[in-house]
């Protein structure tokens, strides 16, 4: 995990992105249980972690999600090829979003309305690239969205942006990240004292696969359970997420607990990830 982090280098397209992790408080995802405020089913976000982006803007700390104290580190070669469905350089606000949180926003809350992102609907056709130009019109190949406050963030394709066959060739998250470096350095937030930098992307993953891996082969899923260490908070939520999914899944291989050192400074010897002995 810490070469992941390190491993980030803009300059050759060889080098690892960083760490996927979603931080949650609890092992649940939503898909196929019925529909609340009109928001895309079977969605899971997760943000992508390395020592350029997602840091703090004067020391080069790392930076979680919305300060949450937990989360689950996912396998990076699935993400990679398999499970990565598209991605915004800031918040996208992807609950709103058509093609499960990968596409236009949508017209309505209600959960019974054909345009809610729930309803997925696009001229008669489930909302996504076999839908026409009203998908396209999203896209950052057809309007490059930089700015960290526009309400609408433009998509950049994953591997699996397309429900009907994924193509690791087509995934952008590399160009993502290329033209968030761009931009990271502008203050655009509320704090007018910090920038960019420390700000979340998010990764959207295609629940659909992701449930398969879980059903198939779960010791594929979970690459390390994580927390903060300096949340006892964190560790006690780290620890019940990782014994609900053994006990759901049976896994061949337990996944680790590891601690984020969320202080540590961005220095090849210094780890930001700790495999800490566990009690």
């Amino acid at each position: 995990m810490n070469g992941l982090w390190f491993g980030f280098d803009e300059n050759d397209d060889r080098s690892p992105l960083g760490v996927h992790i979603q931080m949650a408080h609890s092992w649940h995802y939503y898909c196929d249980e019925g529909c609340f405020n009109g928001f895309a089913d079977c969605r899971l976000s997760a943000s992508l972690y390395n020592h350029k982006v997602m840091v703090n803007n004067e020391t080069g700390a790392i930076q979680l999600t919305m300060k949450r104290p937990a989360g689950i580190a996912l396998n990076q070669w699935r993400m990679e090829n398999e499970w990565r469905k598209c991605s915004y350089m800031w918040d996208g606000a992807s609950f709103n979003r058509y093609n499960g949180a990968c596409g236009c926003a949508g017209e309505s809350n209600d959960c019974d309305h054909p345009k809610s992102a729930y309803g997925n609907d696009c001229a008669g056709r489930p909302c996504g690239p076999d839908s026409g130009r009203g998908f396209d019109r999203c896209l950052c190949d057809t309007k490059l969205i930089t700015s960290s406050l526009h309400p609408r963030q433009c998509i950049w394709k994953g591997t699996a942006i397309n429900p009907n066959g994924n193509n690791p060739k087509s995934d952008q998250t590399r160009e993502m990240l290329k033209e968030r470096l761009k931009h990271q350095h502008l203050h655009e937030r509320p704090r007018h004292d910090e920038n960019n930098m420390a700000y979340w992307n998010e990764i959207v993953v295609d629940v659909k696969q992701w449930a398969r891996v879980l059903k198939e082969a779960p010791e594929d899923v979970v690459l390390a359970f994580v927390y903060r260490l300096d949340s006892n908070t964190g560790k006690r939520q780290a620890v019940k997420m990782r014994q609900t999914f053994v006990s759901m899944y049976n896994p061949k291989v337990i996944p680790p607990l590891v601690a984020i050192d969320v202080w540590a400074q961005p220095d090849e010897t210094q780890d930001i990830f700790l495999a800490e002995p566990e009690s």
